[in-house]
């Protein structure tokens, strides 16, 4: 009902096409259960982990915020910003339980959820 209300363009996608619908048409809002936004995190994490300069910004990204300059990025982690379309507005997820830990992830990378 919200896209109704607020006017804004709906796109259901099935699971093995979610992530290349993501790039290709850059949402502002998704909505999600708690288990996609955990998985969505944990695919990030382990592609970091895969790639030494990427790991080392976002080591560097994860101290510079601690120190409360997060300022110096625009308060937002690149990377996961644009793994998201780069369009991002926020996140929505409900219909279960989300862990403390995803929802801090998601704002340490600047993403409100």
């Amino acid at each position: 009902y919200s896209a109704i209300l607020l006017g804004f363009s709906v796109i259901v996608t099935p699971l093995e096409l979610v992530f290349h619908s993501i790039q290709n048409d850059k949402p502002s809002i998704i909505i999600g259960v708690p288990y996609f936004f955990e998985t969505f995190r944990n695919k990030f994490l382990e592609k970091i982990k895969s790639k030494v300069l990427y790991s080392v910004v976002f080591r560097s990204y994860l101290i510079i915020r601690s120190l409360g300059l997060g300022f110096l990025f625009g308060n937002k982690f690149g990377p996961f910003v644009k793994a998201w379309g780069g369009n991002i507005r926020y996140l929505l997820t409900g219909s279960a339980p989300i862990t403390k830990g995803t929802l801090l992830f998601y704002e340490k990378m600047g993403i409100t959820l």
